[in-house]
């Protein structure tokens, strides 16, 4: 094989395992010329204090199937990221963008998610979700009165968050900044019941219930352009 005929096939083969690479990966970028973005930010204001003599979480992620935001409920009428994929919460309160493309214009109003257990037969992203059986959907790792634990969540969940105020995408919009939405996630409602009490996250019993707080912790969704993890002062 000639030099040009080997250099030809290994640049096509790198570009091809950059993109198969890309998709599988949290990289948020899809399109060259994106006009929307979400973004995800932990809020701890609410909820008990976090210590190593109690409960705190060092860290976490889901696998994610999709991210699309609808018009109206029922229609996805905009993919921003098709998956599986990983999203790490950064729990320092720091917006992080987390899917990006280029959707129709339009008044988007809701943030349409899906929490997604590894399957079997389904490109292994990270390990730790599984590889040939069925496996998680969260890991949580943390202290439990002073004692390392990690939280292997099986939840699915297909989540809409309303977007208060509505996100408007203009024709104009991909000449400028992408438009952001902003999804907040509160990890403090995690391991705590109804009436603010530790839920242990090493015993079984209590699985049930910290699910359905992971569920329930993503519950507000608002544009936020400048990524301050403010809602926007003004619309487009």
């Amino acid at each position: 094989m000639s030099k040009i005929k080997f250099f030809s096939v290994f640049f096509l083969l790198g570009i091809s395992s950059y993109l198969f690479f890309s998709c599988n990966q949290n990289s948020p970028v899809t399109t060259q010329s994106p006009n929307a973005s979400v973004s995800m930010m932990a809020d701890n204001s609410s909820g008990p204090p976090w210590n190593d003599n109690t409960i705190h979480v060092t860290s976490a992620k889901f696998l994610i199937e999709f991210i699309k935001l609808e018009t109206v409920r029922g229609n996805d009428d905009g993919d921003i990221k098709i998956g599986p994929f990983v999203v790490y919460i950064n729990l320092n309160g720091t917006v992080t963008v987390i899917a990006l493309n280029s959707i129709p214009v339009g008044t988007y109003r809701e943030v349409h998610f899906k929490i997604h257990k590894h399957t079997p037969n389904e490109p292994v992203i990270d390990p730790d979700f599984g590889t040939a059986d069925v496996g998680y959907s969260g890991i949580i790792s943390g202290m439990y009165l002073g004692a390392p634990f990690v939280y292997r969540s099986s939840v699915t969940a297909s989540q809409e968050v309303d977007i208060d105020p509505a996100l408007i995408v203009s024709n104009g919009v991909t000449l400028a900044p992408a438009v952001n939405v902003t999804l907040i996630v509160n990890p403090k409602l995690w391991f705590t019941d109804g009436n603010g009490n530790l839920l242990n996250p090493l015993d079984e019993a209590n699985m049930h219930e910290i699910d359905e707080n992971i569920k329930a912790s993503f519950r507000q969704a608002f544009e936020d352009d400048d990524h301050d993890g403010h809602p926007n002062r003004h619309g487009h």
